[in-house]
């Protein structure tokens, strides 16, 4: 297991960074104006080989697995590369997974990896070998405003932009603190689904960080169930669910009970609302970096980092 993680502020303003497409097929013009965004930012941009590929498929994937395995590979062991961006999610980033090198990988320098939603799948299987990554906007996003100043804010500064506003508790009890540790998830439909594969990560004393979209109340709490049976939610210290979109207010009111009620039973602290989900703003969350979560119910670097 890898012990140098990615330190806060590692990356410069002229460094390089690859856009792959692990999942679906993206436009060229939006990636184009992602392009201009980050070269506003003073970075170096380049393209994986197959990135404006389409496999043609009712999926609608960039390509073929292989080649879009192909792609995250180069990018993540160029030595030229110094950070890479993911085009899109939708569907697809799991599917990759059997083709990775993930022998190679594990000897090779740690460099971020940027990207929500459907990206989980590879936030997870890099996490397994020691990889922190970057959960955070991809590059079909708007990069021109926080978000994407927020991914950079990180990256070059090491300060993390999180909102002021704190995190709703959703458990009763006196851990209304989360101690130094590092946090580990991301999308609840991808952990779900690595749930007892090869590519499922090590839980033990991280902090979980959920997030969903267009779920119903159900569904969720039958992912939180797999999670449970599967011995996740018995390892890990506590849950932050980021600022998910359900259905209505009341749906939501829902799953924040179903979430609660779970974290109580298993006597575990709960969260709700960490802008860092499907809804704008979506602010950086560094995974597999230690934070805390103070008194006051907001997200911290350790003391001495830069907050």
């Amino acid at each position: 297991m890898r012990v140098n993680p990615i330190q806060p502020g590692s990356v410069s303003r002229h460094s390089h960074v690859r856009i792959v497409a692990p999942a679906r097929a993206c436009e060229p013009q939006t990636l184009r104006a992602c392009e201009d965004a980050l070269k506003h930012y003073g970075f170096a941009v380049s393209f994986g080989e197959h990135v404006f590929d389409r496999d043609g498929s009712p999926l609608d994937l960039a390509g073929r697995d292989v080649d879009r395995a192909r792609d995250l590979m180069t990018a993540l062991t160029d030595p030229q590369v110094d950070w890479v961006l993911a085009a899109r999610g939708g569907y697809g980033s799991m599917r990759l997974l059997p083709y990775v090198d993930w022998n190679v990988l594990s000897l090779s320098p740690v460099k971020p990896l940027v990207g929500f939603s459907d990206v989980t799948a590879l936030h997870l299987a890099l996490a397994r070998i020691g990889w922190p990554t970057i959960h955070g906007p991809n590059a079909d996003h708007d990069w021109w405003g926080s978000d994407g100043e927020a991914v950079v804010r990180w990256l070059v500064h090491g300060e993390l932009m999180l909102p002021e506003t704190p995190l709703i508790p959703l458990t009763q009890g006196p851990r209304h603190f989360m101690p130094m540790m590092p946090w580990r998830g991301g999308n609840l439909s991808l952990i779900a689904a690595l749930c007892g594969t090869a590519f499922e990560p090590a839980w033990d004393n991280t902090i979980l960080y959920l997030e969903e979209v267009h779920e119903v109340a159900y569904r969720i709490d039958r992912l939180l169930q797999q999670l449970r049976l599967s011995g996740i939610l018995s390892r890990v210290q506590g849950i932050v669910f980021g600022d998910a979109v359900f259905d209505g207010e009341d749906e939501t009111k829902v799953v924040q009970n179903l979430v609660g009620q779970m974290a109580q039973e298993l006597g575990i602290p709960a969260w709700w609302g960490l802008l860092s989900g499907h809804r704008l703003p979506m602010r950086a969350l560094p995974l597999g970096v230690p934070l805390m979560i103070g008194t006051d119910n907001r997200v911290h670097l350790p003391q001495g980092a830069t907050s």
